[in-house]
């Protein structure tokens, strides 16, 4: 099971990072999809250091962007959809 279905988000946060430079450094342009997921566990991850410093301003825009984007991608499989509407059917 990856790190982020098991609540790691930051060991699957440095995977990601580890994997972005380690591409870097071979002189190719890490996917999009990685970006955008490092963006998301990164938005996620600064969220407890945000309001650790008492800024719940910052906190809040890092948690909306977190929730915008995770369901613009749940709603772009439709395999996802299909289980979430069978779900809630019955």
């Amino acid at each position: 099971m990856p790190p982020q279905e098991e609540g790691n988000y930051r060991v699957a946060h440095d995977k990601l990072f580890g994997t972005a430079k380690q591409l870097e450094a071979l002189n190719t342009k890490p996917p999009s999809e990685l970006m955008r997921a490092l963006m998301l566990l990164h938005s996620y991850t600064l969220v407890k250091s945000l309001i650790a410093i008492n800024d719940h301003t910052t906190a809040a825009r890092m948690l909306v962007r977190v929730v915008s984007r995770a369901r613009r991608v749940l709603w772009g499989y439709p395999c996802l959809v299909s289980a979430y509407a069978l779900y809630y059917r019955y």
